[in-house]
């Protein structure tokens, strides 16, 4: 349907993910990092060495299609975590939640791991564009997460405006693309740093992700189909609606199928810190963390093989 085919490039892409997400699983079950370790490494990540990266691959592009999909990326990265969250409020009858799991449960599945995740994915299979396409559509799920998600999760608390503004990833984008439309060249002095630092970030993210997998383990709590139902909402339900909603509105490739394997992302890494955080049992939103993460190996491919 869309523009990628299905060739070695998309298989080796494939591969390096999960096998990186692999190593890091293994090296936190043998050797683990402590939480500290685990935090300074995330944040090293999170606020440096990817937003340098988005930067680099934003100036570094001329192509004027980031600037003109920026409204359309924003409105749909609101509009898949409701569709998620809507899928949530049907089906959790048929996933036996309690109601006292039932704010954790919707919210895991609101919350994929769309930027974590979902953006080194994206810079995998889409290049370089397709980076700066997946953070403008987690801007747009940050803030319905960080609104209707916290309200869901703390009834009615306040949320923090700024920290959404001052996202370092949101703040990376507008200056590269500030720096695109201001028509300037990346110096080769300038340039070769920032790739170097890029060729490293997304190995990097990937293994810190299999490293915070490896510390959950199976929820005990009986709750197997609670899980599985938030792996399916997450896996399947929503991106099938994502995708026939990409067939019925004309829209160009790259933009469909970063939407489309953004959508199919597995529950956040986010979500048990937040529940934890909020007082609630972040026992069922873990083990959904790991499971729908190791069923991405499987529905991920087949999704992009069939879709995108």
């Amino acid at each position: 349907m869309f523009s990628i085919s299905v060739t070695s490039d998309l298989l080796a892409a494939f591969s390096t993910v999960f096998f990186i997400l692999a190593i890091g699983i293994g090296i936190q079950r043998l050797h683990p990092f402590t939480e500290d370790t685990l935090r300074q490494l995330t944040q090293l990540v999170m606020d440096i060495l990817l937003p340098i990266y988005l930067f680099y691959v934003t100036a570094a592009s001329t192509d004027p299609k980031a600037l003109l999909a920026t409204p359309k990326l924003i409105i749909v990265g609101i509009l898949v975590p409701l569709i998620s969250l809507l899928l949530a409020v049907i089906f959790s009858k048929f996933a036996k939640v309690d109601r006292t799991q039932q704010p954790a449960f919707r919210f895991s599945a609101m919350l994929g791991n769309t930027s974590f995740l979902g953006i080194p994915i994206c810079a995998s299979l889409f290049g370089a564009t397709g980076a700066v396409y997946a953070v403008l559509y987690d801007f747009g799920t940050s803030l319905i997460i960080f609104t209707v998600g916290v309200w869901i999760l703390s009834s009615r608390r306040i949320v923090n405006w700024r920290a959404l503004v001052v996202n370092p990833f949101i703040v990376a984008v507008v200056l590269g693309l500030g720096w695109v439309w201001l028509g300037w060249e990346l110096p080769e002095w300038f340039a070769r740093p920032l790739s170097t630092l890029g060729s490293a970030t997304t190995p990097m993210a990937l293994l810190l992700v299999g490293a915070h997998l490896g510390k959950f383990r199976s929820y005990e709590g009986g709750q197997a189909r609670p899980i599985a139902w938030l792996a399916a909402i997450r896996l399947v339900l929503t991106p099938i609606i994502v995708v026939a909603a990409m067939q019925i509105v004309s829209l160009d490739d790259l933009f469909a199928g970063v939407v489309i394997v953004e959508s199919a992302m597995p529950v956040g890494l986010l979500t048990a810190i937040m529940a934890h955080g909020f007082g609630l049992d972040a026992g069922l939103p873990s083990a959904a963390i790991l499971w729908s993460t190791l069923g991405l190996a499987i529905t991920l491919p087949v999704l992009v093989i069939l879709f995108v």
